[in-house]
């Protein structure tokens, strides 16, 4: 056991070695290819006469060649980290395997004779499924420029709440779950065989054909293997010592440093280990592989690195993270603050409590406790404003007219049915001015007022602009819209007003825009995006924040609002929030908990 233990430590010690190394090449060469092709795609962008490509303009963009050009830039940076990413991680496992010696470098620069082969029929289908099916489906090796990629919830929504094309989505994640399982050797052959990527793919269904169960739950032990450690190092660095602390140090200064010192100490450990994590996967599968083939690797038997031993590193560690939990609890509520400051915007006027985009929803969002509301505003057939959000009136009142086909005497008779599973009338549709003089007589109350549909256009902007200034709303509210025209209308004519784009995803210069705040779907929405925009002068809010974890997360975060449906879970996480402990406080920064 004792001897088992050792090799074990000494293999995942010497992994580290050449582990961050590798990190530190891929990293910077990736960083230097992304950082040039992202100037080109740049340069596509400007010479089509925009500032960035969203989800507003990019249907004009892609129309254009300097659309397709652009799209071809983001197949031949997927495919640079494939072979970075994964096709040099394969070559620099299969040289440890059979005890041979390569620079990272070399590796790295024989990896991209991949690249290539992406550019076939075959090789762009296994780009796509790395890319964007291996994130969705959750197995398999992962690319780290869409490592966290998912279904942007603008659309998961209505896919998931739909039973039939929820089921079609689950059984394609089966499928292809199934099928990544299958090709799960195909960079392998296009890196060891220097196969094609339709013979790689081949080969690869093949070498697994003969026993695709049990080598499918080989591999989902090794991944529950690999979950189980991250647990365990979870545990043994981070929630025993919290546990210990809290249970036998009862002075709350001398508790609250150890925590962080603790605390610091597990999320250096849990970074190594997810650090190694990737490449000591690849160990096993790449064995796997030459096992399949008939070609066995002998294990090599390695020792503890000399370093180890050396006194001086045993003092430098521990002195660096005594120093910073020192430097941390001087400043604990600058770096780890108690309130959170950003606001609560209830959607569609009042999220879950009523029917949407309603007067009772407004009313209902803030008794709850809201900071503000959003609504979404229509013109109609004869020049009222109406706040609705659909194309048409089907989902809500049982007619397949649009806004705009109805005069305003017309709409007053439709009612929009209570979808909120509350015992509540349904209710009439109001005016943007009703809403406007309500919230005026409500202190403080902010509304963001979306202009949507095919009548956001500059006359739009300009009557609802006067509308707010009608009720001296300037302060209190934010106009905004998916359509960059009618807000950049308003700020070019109106500086005084507080104007904001929406968009879900974005390439290009994003902070050139003339608006005030950038309201972007919460997947875009990273920490580094929100300090980018800060960074700018603008504001950001962030839509649709529904999932507890999710809500939790961007409370914490420096957005400056969130817009959601579950309004009573917001406030409540929002109360638990200035609840927390010091440890909950320390974790909630340091591990995103």
């Amino acid at each position: 056991m004792k001897k088992w233990f050792h090799t074990l430590s000494a293999q995942i010690l010497n992994t580290l070695l050449w582990v961050f190394p590798y990190q530190l090449t891929v990293s910077i060469l990736l960083a230097v290819l992304t950082a040039l092709l992202n100037r080109i795609g740049l340069f596509f962008v400007a010479s089509a006469g925009e500032a960035a490509i969203t989800n507003g303009n990019y249907r004009v963009f892609f129309s254009r060649w300097q659309g397709w050009a652009l799209l071809a830039l983001g197949v031949l940076a997927c495919a640079l980290y494939i072979c970075l990413d994964i096709g040099a991680l394969i070559r620099i496992t299969d040289l440890k395997i059979h005890g041979q010696k390569e620079r990272i470098l070399t590796s790295c620069m024989h990896s991209l004779k991949l690249l290539p082969k992406f550019f076939t029929p075959s090789g762009l289908l296994i780009l796509l499924a790395v890319t964007f099916g291996v994130p969705l489906a959750n197995i398999g090796f992962s690319i780290t420029l869409t490592e966290g990629f998912y279904i942007p919830n603008v659309y998961s929504v209505d896919l998931m709440s739909n039973p039939v094309t929820r089921a079609i989505y689950d059984i394609g994640i089966a499928c292809l779950a199934i099928l990544i399982t299958k090709g799960i050797f195909t960079i392998h052959f296009m890196v060891l065989q220097k196969d094609s990527a339709k013979n790689a793919f081949l080969h690869s269904a093949e070498l697994t054909k003969s026993f695709f169960i049990r080598f499918l739950i080989l591999f989902l032990l090794l991944t529950i293997l690999f979950y189980g450690l991250g647990k365990g190092v979870d545990a043994l660095f981070l929630t025993l010592p919290d546990w210990l602390i809290s249970r036998y140090v009862s002075h709350t200064g001398i508790q609250r440093f150890l925590y962080l010192l603790f605390n610091l100490n597990g999320v250096i450990i849990l970074f190594l280990f997810r650090v190694i994590s990737t490449p000591l996967f690849m160990y096993p599968i790449t064995r796997w592989y030459y096992r399949l083939l008939k070609q066995p690797a002998g294990f090599q038997e390695e020792s503890l690195p000399s370093f180890l031993h050396q006194r001086k590193l045993r003092v430098i560690i521990p002195s660096a993270l005594l120093a910073a939990s020192i430097v941390l609890d001087v400043g604990f509520d600058t770096f780890f603050p108690l309130e959170s400051q950003t606001e609560i915007i209830a959607h569609r006027a009042g999220g879950n409590l009523a029917s949407e985009n309603t007067m009772l929803a407004l009313t209902k969002a803030e008794e709850a406790g809201t900071d503000g509301s959003e609504i979404d505003v229509q013109r109609t057939k004869d020049g009222q404003y109406i706040v609705f959000h659909d194309t048409t009136f089907r989902r809500l009142c049982g007619v397949s007219s649009a806004p705009s086909d109805l005069t305003y005497a017309e709409i007053q008779k439709l009612k929009v049915r209570n979808t909120t599973g509350n015992d509540l009338p349904d209710q009439p549709i109001p005016t943007l001015e009703q809403m406007l003089k309500q919230v005026s007589e409500i202190p403080g109350y902010q509304l963001y007022i979306e202009l949507k549909g095919s009548t956001a256009d500059a006359q739009m902007a300009e009557d609802v602009t006067a509308l707010v200034k009608k009720y001296s709303l300037e302060e209190r509210t934010v106009i905004t819209s998916i359509s960059y025209e009618p807000v950049a209308y308003i700020e070019e004519n109106y500086p005084e007003m507080e104007t904001g784009y929406i968009y879900h995803f974005s390439f290009g210069d994003i902070g050139s825009m003339n608006v005030d705040w950038l309201v972007i779907e919460e997947e875009v929405a990273t920490d580094e995006e929100i300090a980018a925009i800060h960074q700018i002068g603008k504001k950001v809010s962030v839509w649709t924040v529904d999932s507890r974890s999710s809500i939790r997360h961007f409370l914490i975060s420096d957005a400056d609002s969130i817009i959601t449906n579950q309004v009573d879970r917001s406030l409540e996480v929002k109360e638990e929030l200035s609840q927390r402990t010091d440890l909950q406080r320390i974790q909630d920064v340091l591990l995103k908990k």
